[in-house]
């Protein structure tokens, strides 16, 4: 009979990559069946997950500055639009931004004045 051999020691860089919000999900999973005193390979695998969302924070935060990060702390913000096209494009980046970080957002536009407005609805779970 041959000894079973542990598993190597997880490389302490080693991170999952997966969607946020399933990690987290896929966490309380481990946390609420295997409690504080998980085997070491299930320790690994929360320790990685962790790492993964701490590096996804991480990420979010050192990348340059988008042009709506300030909805993080303002309620809405004003874009001058002289053009359908360009009230289109202000539009499509926020909801593609807001979709990335994980928050809900509003927009509308005033064809009249030439703005549109970007509303923050719903901040991300962080």
């Amino acid at each position: 009979m041959t000894k079973r051999r542990d598993s190597k020691p997880a490389d302490p860089k080693m991170f999952v990559r997966m969607p946020y919000q399933a990690g987290q999900d896929a966490l309380a999973i481990l946390r609420g069946t295997y409690g504080p005193h998980a085997p070491a390979p299930i320790k690994t695998l929360m320790a990685a997950i962790l790492a993964g969302a701490e590096h996804h924070v991480r990420l979010r935060t050192e990348w340059r500055p988008s042009r709506f990060a300030p909805l993080l702390t303002a309620a809405s913000m004003e874009f001058d639009t002289p053009t359908t096209q360009t009230a289109l494009k202000i539009k499509a980046n926020a909801h593609q931004w807001a979709k990335y970080h994980g928050h809900k957002i509003a927009t509308r536009l005033d064809s009249f004045v030439g703005r549109t407005t970007v509303y923050m609805v719903q901040r991300a779970r962080v």
